[in-house]
């Protein structure tokens, strides 16, 4: 209603332009002396093309020019009344018209009337810029930019805070909807005549004969421009196909290469960032990006030009990002020899911020999701605070191709990461569904298709945050809701129990498909992809230590075609620093960090299905191990550690000859010492 209202007040405004501006009255002159009878007298006809008002005195044969009114074109005035015998009367007054249009003190808007008199002021309305005239400016610009090219001689790369979308126009001025205009480009003909800039405060000014019209803020899309650090492992680097990738459109971006040629600036092309090796941070095996796709999108939203820092490289950690190392030290340097060139050659750098795509060293290293959290945060702390970027808008890992929970904590740790901490903003889930998709080139890293796909979801939503100050939302495969949404596993806790029963091949949000196959309450791992996969990656953590009781229970079958196999039931780390959990050879070993510290009872018999318990009762620092019930001797070495056990049915130190191999038919941990009695019975 308020925007309607506005309009039919503006459509009011315009009618008197039309109506002023196309008035001409003619007064009666004095009687003359009878004389012959005269022609026929001839009222003057009037027109409006293009601004500029026209006057006829042959019923419209030819045509002179007044001048430019502003006001649309008036119809033909009515045939004169014959005049009277006499001679010819005296020359009547100048009829009154309007010349122009200019603002007061008030900012209201005065019509300047051809005999110098002016017209009341009339308010120029206001409203704040909300939700209702969002689609307006979101549409914007084309036809009024387009009108500006065309009439007022304004280039093509200027930028304007006034837009106008179907049959409506819309003006801001400093943050505000200053007005609604219903005929779209046709009312910005009949209202603007002329348009000027003054470069040093960058202001534009509407004028109808130099007449102030209005004021309205703008930007200069040459010399504004927001800078991007594209940082992360092989995925941001890009490992696609550089021809499949899209061109990036004229103007939309380009590439400061801060190594290879830190004088000027490049067009964006695939493989982005292919010269820019340098120290630490030396990648050559980029063959195509995400890059390009992501900047299409976030100019196309966005209107403001990227310029694009390269700093990535393959198989790096977070541990290899962190701050005072040397690979982010490299990426600040980077991105302030980018700030500082622009600054030095007459740029404005609207916004700066980092584009991080990275995670799947960390999920391979066996890092903690919550580990993993506090270090992505520390690296864009740091670069916040060393190189002045405002955020860093996430684009989450996906999934290993055969092992479909490798990367699981890694997104989860990302995830999480984005929904609590105000300058990490998650802006592409899509890597998440490609894996099962079939748009990955080998276990890790995606063909171009992929990447153009996450590029252009990720420079979009990138935009959207910007454009609008609140956080995207998206479809997330991974957990197959809405995000941001509170339906996904939590991180940051130890489990207090987790329980595996194989009743269904996903459990606990874990997907044992990756080691084998679950049928009938038994999990069958195929040893060789446990060799390859070493176990199953945890959400979260079996944390055990000496003030912790606890009970870690499983039945397994360790015969494996004739032969007693067994292995790793649950480990750490994945380093000799960790912890594992082994049964195979006739033994159930707990080791804690090396041989030196372990307890382990050696007359276990695996030639059938068995029930294994161990038991830690940290009141009285008693572990206990049993098989089928009965309490086996326990051999102790070095003192009782701490272990973080994330991983199931991998071999200890990331040793294939650990992993495990034949059937697991029950697991359970829960953070109590149990007895006997309360065993799982089979």
């Amino acid at each position: 209603m308020k925007s309607k209202r506005l309009a039919q007040i503006i459509s009011m405004l315009l009618l008197l332009v039309l109506l002023m501006g196309t008035m001409v009255s003619c007064v009666q002159g004095e009687q003359g002396v009878q004389g012959e009878k005269g022609a026929d007298g001839i009222t003057p006809s009037f027109k409006v093309e293009e601004n500029v008002l026209y006057v006829s005195y042959d019923d419209g044969v030819t045509w002179s020019n007044l001048g430019n009114i502003g006001g649309k074109d008036g119809k033909d005035g009515e045939n004169g009344v014959n005049g009277t015998n006499g001679t010819n009367g005296t020359n009547g007054k100048d009829g009154v018209s309007i010349t122009g249009v200019e603002t007061d003190a008030q900012g209201r808007l005065v019509f300047i009337l051809s005999n110098g008199n002016k017209l009341p002021p009339v308010e120029i309305p206001r409203v704040e810029a909300d939700s209702e005239h969002a689609a307006l400016i979101q549409a914007a610009r084309e036809a009024f930019v387009q009108h500006l090219i065309q009439n007022a001689g304004i280039a093509e790369n200027t930028q304007y805070m006034v837009y106008s979308a179907e049959d409506k126009f819309v003006a801001l001025h400093n943050g505000s909807v200053v007005g609604v205009y219903e005929s779209g480009a046709a009312a910005l003909k009949a209202l603007f005549d002329d348009v000027k800039t003054t470069d040093d405060e960058s202001e534009i000014y509407m004028l109808t004969n130099t007449a102030t019209m209005g004021l309205f803020t703008v930007t200069t899309k040459q010399n504004v421009v927001d800078l991007i650090m594209f940082m992360g492992q092989s995925n941001m680097a890009g490992r696609g196909t550089a021809a499949d990738a899209p061109a990036v459109g004229e103007g939309y971006g380009y590439e400061f290469r801060a190594v290879s040629d830190p004088t000027k600036l490049y067009p964006i092309t695939e493989p982005f960032g292919v010269s820019e090796n340098r120290g630490v941070v030396t990648e050559k095996s980029k063959t195509g990006s995400m890059v390009s796709a992501f900047v299409n999108a976030y100019y196309e939203e966005r209107n403001v030009p990227v310029v694009a820092v390269s700093c990535s490289k393959g198989g790096t950690a977070t541990d290899f990002w962190a701050p005072n190392g040397d690979a982010l030290n490299e990426a600040i340097a980077r991105h302030d020899a980018a700030k500082e060139w622009l600054e030095d050659n007459g740029y404005t750098i609207a916004r700066d911020f980092m584009v991080w795509c990275q995670g799947e060293s960390d999920a391979n290293d066996g890092v903690t999701a919550s580990a993993y959290a506090s270090n992505l945060k520390a690296i864009i702390e740091e670069m916040a605070t060393e190189a002045g970027t405002e955020f860093c808008a996430v684009v989450r890992i996906g999934n290993h191709r055969d092992l479909p929970n490798q990367y699981d904590k890694i997104m989860l740790a990302q995830t999480h990461l984005c929904k609590a901490y105000d300058k990490a903003v998650l802006v592409s889930t899509k890597l998440a569904a490609f894996a099962e998709e079939g748009k990955m080139k080998d276990e890790h890293h995606y063909i171009q298709e992929a990447y153009n796909i996450v590029g252009a979801d990720a420079g979009a939503n990138t935009a959207y945050y910007i454009n609008e100050g609140k956080e995207p939302s998206m479809y997330d495969p991974e957990y197959d809701n809405t995000y941001p949404s509170d339906d996904i596993p939590p991180m940051d806790t130890s489990y207090s129990s987790l329980e595996f029963t194989f009743n269904a091949t996903t459990e606990n949000a874990i997907d044992f498909s990756g080691i084998g196959t679950v049928q009938n309450g038994i999990l069958s791992v195929d040893s060789t992809k446990n060799q390859t996969a070493n176990g199953i990656p945890l959400l979260s953590t079996i944390s055990i230590s000496p003030d912790k009781s606890f009970t870690i229970e499983f039945v397994i079958n360790a015969k494996l075609d004739d032969e007693t196999t067994g292995g790793g039931i649950i480990l750490g780390s994945g380093s000799t620093k960790g912890g594992f959990l082994y049964c195979a050879n006739g033994k159930v070993r707990l080791r804690f960090g090396s041989s030196a510290n372990q307890y382990e009872a050696t007359d276990i018999d695996l030639s059938d299905t068995t029930h294994i318990a161990v038991v830690y009762d940290a009141t009285t620092g008693t572990l206990s191990i049993y098989q089928d019930g009965v309490n086996k001797e326990v051999t102790k070495k070095g003192s009782f550690g701490t272990i973080n056990f994330n991983t199931l049915c991998g071999g200890y130190n990331n040793e294939n000859t650990y992993y495990f191999q034949g059937e697991m038919h029950y697991f359970k941990y829960v953070n109590q010492a149990l007895s006997v009695t309360e065993f799982h019975q089979e």
